[in-house]
């Protein structure tokens, strides 16, 4: 087995995997951490499907 990977890009859309639609967008918003010793002074950034609005991903933003 080979340890080498390629990196290819992409030449079609990504696909929610949640509703299974076309992702031509990727909506986001800054959310404020409110647990932990951070709170309130730390921010995340929340990345969510347009069509159904389900959380993607997130992104650290301190």
């Amino acid at each position: 087995m080979s340890d080498d990977l390629e990196f290819i890009e992409a030449t079609d859309d990504p696909i929610c995997p949640y509703c299974e639609m076309r992702l031509t967008q990727i909506a986001y918003r800054h959310q404020r951490l409110n647990f932990g010793f951070l709170s309130g002074f730390a921010w995340v950034v929340l990345l969510s499907c347009p069509h159904c609005r389900k959380v993607l991903g997130t992104q650290s933003r301190s």
